[in-house]
């Protein structure tokens, strides 16, 4: 419940999801990005961790928009 949450928040400030990856544990890595042009290397960076399908399920659907 808590991931969806932390989520919402990171996408209503501004961020945008950069990447989604499965990682060997079965847990999902999503890649936020604050950045005007979307240069990581310019950005401000954040990585969230969960196994919660319902929070995985949304980031797919922001990152597809």
């Amino acid at each position: 419940m808590l991931d969806i949450v932390k989520l919402r928040e990171l996408v209503e400030q501004g961020y945008k999801i950069y990447s989604i990856k499965k990682e060997d544990s079965g847990k999902y890595e999503i890649s936020l990005i604050f950045s005007g042009r979307g240069n990581p290397s310019e950005g401000q960076l954040y990585f969230m961790v969960t196994d919660d399908e319902v929070v995985v399920a949304k980031a797919y659907e922001i990152y597809n928009r």
